[in-house]
């Protein structure tokens, strides 16, 4: 029995061995082991071949758990060194990360980075050294919180471009609060970062000086291309009085080939006189101003010459003034023409300047006012002026004359002219005028208007006294301009023609009043004899005319031309005295039909009476003859002619 267990214990130790081996080797290998184990249990114990593979199954799976449980307990001592090893370098991380950060923020700045294909920033770092500590960190991103305009628009493109193509920057800023700043953008291990830190001390200064540098260099650069383009000569020269710099202007002013050809040559603008003029004057003051004739490309021409005394040297600049000149002398041939003028005219002028002294007047001014010659050669002041005609009774008179004198100079700083109409106590009306000058100053202009005046208000009486007549007519009358429109008409017409009361506003023309007065007469030819004698320019010739209108009236029409190129068109109604000479006409048709129809009844009574009363005269005649035989008495007396028979027979 003892020696069955040994057995069993041995091959029992030995299929532990062999499924130790069985686990560490290949599948492949470790099959082929197995069964090598599997043969020798059954040739050794005489096991059949199924019990013997179950037992080496169960030793395997023993095995294979062993083996595990030594290997993981191998892997957590492994684990738990490399944790210890892990701890102990983060430990060293984390103390060089705080020794870094508190070296990084020694000063105030704020960090700002962006991982490669995530737009969300990191931001650490003190923030209220550009905004409040109550904002949001992000917000330090919209740069027009706490920069100006300019600046944050500078930013924002400096970051674009940093996170889309690596472009680094470095800028010095000034915040809105006036903080002087520093902002530094780099792309480090796939990160943008931009830094943004106070500056402070001699980084500031350097900053400073760095900016004034750059101004400096722009303001000089700038000035030397304005100096390279201007058309006028410049130029600068040594204490030595060597040329040391010369414009494009000045080499051509002096003929010179280019500006090392004149700075080599010295070339000089001004002539030797002038020059010592120039040089005596700036040792003795630190400018020098002059106009000079300089002859330049042959031509002589005048100049303003400006030179300034400085610590190097000297500079000058000469401005060719040759158009100024001769604008500057036909202005004062301009002003004196002007003067003349203004000396000749019936208006009174005065001119006062910016400081309110009188630089000219004319003689029809002191005429007018009566003012001393002397006095107003003196250049008086506009207030010494008016308190002078006041003395004189000469001005309106006024309640308050500071404030009449007051609201009068408004005029020296108005920009429009006023009209003021003065009435004096000698009973003369004087129309003022104040024009303020470009220059500065006020132009007074004064007109004795007492006529005008006058004679306005009798034009206006009677143009009330004719507008009355006209109204008040009983003929229709409308005046027409040259033009053919209607300026002036009277009530009358406007019932004459049973036209509306405001058919006639606006002054409407001639063909517009025809169509209006159509409805009652409309013949074309009369109308166009009309308009021909309203709108003719020449011949214009007096035109009579009758109209009988579809109402059965009856007017005359007649154009009479005016001197000053109107029309005059009257219409009279004679409907009645046309209608009474009808009727003369009728009844005198009728007396003379008549008066002819008695005539021709006597002719005719004649004619038919002839003949019996020839007979009658012829018997007579024969029955006195003797040769017919006595007559009875009765019969000789009707025979005997006497001087009443014959009368009475023939009546």
């Amino acid at each position: 029995m003892r020696r069955t267990l040994l057995s069993c214990t041995s091959l029992a130790r030995d299929g532990m061995i062999g499924l130790a081996i069985t686990a560490l080797l290949p599948a492949g290998t470790a099959f082929a082991a197995e069964s090598l184990v599997a043969q020798a249990m059954s040739d050794h114990l005489g096991f059949n071949h199924q019990e013997v593979a179950v037992l080496a199954t169960s030793f395997a799976l023993v095995g294979f758990s062993a083996v595990a449980a030594i290997l993981l307990m191998r892997t957590r001592l492994r684990a738990t060194r490399n944790e210890e090893q892990l701890q102990s370098e983060i430990s060293d991380l984390q103390a060089q990360s705080d020794r870094l950060r508190a070296l990084l923020f020694v000063e105030p700045q704020v960090l700002i980075s962006w991982a490669a294909g995530d737009n969300r920033p990191q931001i650490s770092g003190d923030i209220s050294l550009v905004m409040s500590q109550e904002g949001s960190p992000q917000r330090i991103l919209a740069f027009g919180t706490w920069l100006p305009p300019e600046p944050a628009l500078q930013m924002d493109h400096a970051v674009d471009a940093l996170r889309e193509k690596g472009e680094a920057f470095l800028l010095n800023l000034s915040t809105s609060a006036g903080r002087a700043i520093e902002a530094m953008g780099r792309a480090i291990g796939g990160q943008a970062i931009v830094r943004i830190r106070e500056l402070g001390g001699l980084r500031r200064e350097l900053a400073e000086s760095n900016l004034r540098y750059k101004t400096l260099q722009e303001e000089t650069e700038l000035l030397r291309d304005f100096a390279a383009a201007a058309p006028w000569p410049i130029w600068a020269k040594s204490l030595e009085g060597n040329l040391r710099y010369a414009n494009a202007a000045y080499v051509r002013a002096t003929e010179g080939k280019s500006v090392s050809d004149a700075l080599q040559r010295n070339l000089e603008l001004l002539e030797s006189d002038q020059r010592g003029e120039l040089t005596r004057a700036l040792n003795d003051n630190a400018s020098y101003a002059a106009r000079l004739p300089i002859v330049v490309s042959g031509e002589r021409r005048i100049y303003d010459v400006q030179a300034l005394k400085l610590s190097g040297g000297s500079a000058g600049i000469a401005i060719d003034a040759s158009e100024a000149a001769a604008l500057r002398a036909a202005i004062a041939r301009m002003v004196e023409a002007h003067r003349r003028t203004l000396d000749q005219l019936s208006s009174g002028v005065a001119v006062f300047d910016a400081d309110r002294r009188l630089t000219f007047y004319n003689e029809s001014y002191r005429r007018l006012w009566g003012l001393d010659q002397a006095f107003l050669d003196s250049n008086p002041d506009d207030s010494s002026v008016l308190d002078r005609l006041r003395a004189n009774r000469k001005l309106p008179e006024q309640p308050d004359f500071r404030a009449w004198k007051a609201k009068l100079h408004e005029a020296y700083r108005a920009v429009e002219s006023e009209t003021y109409t003065w009435f004096l106590p000698d009973g003369r009306a004087i129309s003022v005028v104040t024009t303020p000058n470009l220059e500065g100053g006020v132009t007074y202009l004064f007109d004795n208007v007492t006529e005008s005046l006058d004679l306005a208000r009798r034009y206006d009486r009677l143009t009330r006294v004719q507008r009355e007549t006209l109204d008040n007519l009983g003929e229709a009358v409308a005046v027409f301009g040259s033009n053919g429109r209607a300026e002036l008409f009277n009530p009358p017409f406007a019932k004459m023609w049973k036209l509306p009361a405001d058919a006639l506003q606006g002054e409407p023309h001639i063909e517009q009043v025809e169509a209006l007065c159509r409805p009652l007469f409309d013949d074309a030819l009369t109308w166009r004899t009309l308009r021909e004698s309203i709108t003719a320019i020449e011949n214009r010739a007096q035109v009579a005319l009758k109209l009988e209108r579809k109402d059965g009236s009856v007017l005359n029409c007649m154009t009479i031309p005016l001197p000053d190129g109107k029309t005059l068109l009257a219409f009279q109604d004679i409907t009645d005295t046309e209608n009474v000479e009808r009727a003369l006409r009728e009844r005198n048709e009728a007396l003379e039909a008549a008066d002819q129809m008695k005539v021709d009844f006597v002719h005719h009574v004649s004619y038919e009476l002839r003949a019996p009363l020839t007979t009658i005269i012829g018997f007579a005649h024969f029955l006195s003859d003797p040769s017919t035989g006595p007559l009875t008495p009765k019969q000789a007396e009707y025979l005997t002619t006497s001087p009443n028979r014959p009368t009475r027979c023939w009546r």
